[in-house]
């Protein structure tokens, strides 16, 4: 896999953790308007991109139950950790046993701003990036 790829991997689970973590139960949680898609698309690119030396670390980490052994999996997971971390949700990057790494991830989250999800009157789910 090439690395769009796994990016692509990595901003599906960020969008299904923003519908599951902070969608309206009554929406469609599978439904992202095309722009958003790109948006966070390249968000997630941004992220793996400006925190390269992290990501890296991210995905050589050693092995816990929390994080899986494939690569594509653990840009899943980076995708899913990425939102709930950036949104102060209840878990996130330091909760998955990664010490140092995990806090280091997360402070780099804590500078970035929150994001904005809503849905609108077609039932479609969009994020305002800032």
């Amino acid at each position: 896999m090439q690395l769009d790829d796994y990016i692509d991997n990595m901003t599906r689970a960020f969008l299904e953790c923003a519908a599951w973590a902070d969608c309206p139960e009554d929406s469609d949680a599978n439904t992202f308007t095309k722009q958003t898609r790109k948006q966070a698309y390249q968000y997630c690119k941004r992220f793996v991109k400006t925190n390269q030396t992290l990501v890296n670390e991210y995905m050589n980490a050693p092995q816990n139950p929390w994080l899986k052994s494939e690569e594509w999996r653990r840009y899943q997971e980076l995708g899913h950790d990425l939102w709930l971390t950036v949104q102060g949700q209840g878990a996130g990057f330091w909760d998955r046993g990664l010490g140092a790494l995990g806090e280091r991830l997360t402070d780099v989250c804590r500078a970035m701003p929150s994001l904005n999800l809503y849905v609108s009157r077609q039932n479609k789910i969009s994020i305002e990036f800032h």
